[in-house]
């Protein structure tokens, strides 16, 4: 496993009637647009840009697709250090969620600091589910993680690999969403990936997105910066209905 460059083109940022920071660079649309802003699109008051406008919810099957993107860059916008893989973590939320958090605690009790975005994904033969996470801080061993694992009723294999590039996060992760699972449609995937995680896209310790200089960030601003283009803001960007634009706007 790697982690994601930030170089990676990056995505539109519209969520809401007042954008005052720069769009994104569009990527190619899968899913034909918002259909909650179908009638509406941003446009730049200084450039004449325009881009369609996305209402950013999870449960809008277009803007879960941009949002997973998002958090993914900004998963490797933290420069994760190892690659953990967990199986048999539980068969619903409700019982992963404090698995995850007693496993974290005795790891760190054990080797310190351990911080780690993760997400749940059904096993592929309907046993229950597994857990991806990318980890910054501690060394933790093998063996540790392992039978840590075990104490918690989390399986007995557990696998942890070290991040060698800045080429994976966002390629690979949150894979349940349209990285990885082919033949499945986007809406149902994503519907069962919601379903899987709590409504939520990932799940993090309090001090894991970080920005490029290494201090500690909220997530929403760690997916801002790693979807920037580096570019300086110009101008700022209002909503307009899209027959009044008079122009065709690129995917988001």
């Amino acid at each position: 496993m790697g982690v994601a460059g930030v170089a990676e083109p990056a995505l539109s940022s519209l969520a809401s009637y007042r954008q005052t920071v720069a769009p994104e660079t569009p990527e190619p649309d899968p899913c034909g647009g918002c259909p909650a802003r179908v009638l509406f699109v941003m446009v730049n008051t200084v450039t004449g840009a325009v881009v369609p406008m996305r209402c950013a919810r999870n449960a809008c099957t277009y803007c879960l697709q941009v949002n997973a993107r998002r958090r993914a860059r900004a998963i490797a916008l933290a420069v994760p250090e190892r690659a953990i893989l967990l199986t048999q973590v539980g068969s619903d939320f409700a019982t992963v969620r404090p698995r995850m958090k007693l496993l974290r605690h005795r790891i760190a009790a054990e080797v310190g600091s351990v911080e780690w975005a993760w997400h749940v994904e059904p096993n592929p033969l309907g046993t229950g589910s597994h857990v991806h996470a990318w980890q910054h801080g501690a060394y933790v061993p093998q063996r540790l993680l392992s039978e840590a694992a075990h104490r918690e009723g989390m399986g007995s294999f557990a696998r942890i690999n070290r991040v060698r590039s800045t080429a994976g996060a966002s390629r690979y992760g949150l894979k349940g969403l349209g990285y990885g699972l082919k033949g499945v449609q986007a809406d149902d995937a994503g519907a069962a990936y919601l379903r899987e995680n709590g409504a939520r896209l990932t799940h993090q310790s309090r001090g894991y997105f970080r920005a490029p200089g290494g201090q500690r960030v909220p997530v929403r601003v760690a997916e801002r910066l790693a979807s920037s283009t580096g570019q300086r803001e110009v101008g700022s960007w209002v909503p307009m209905l899209r027959a009044s634009v008079g122009a065709t706007p690129g995917p988001a």
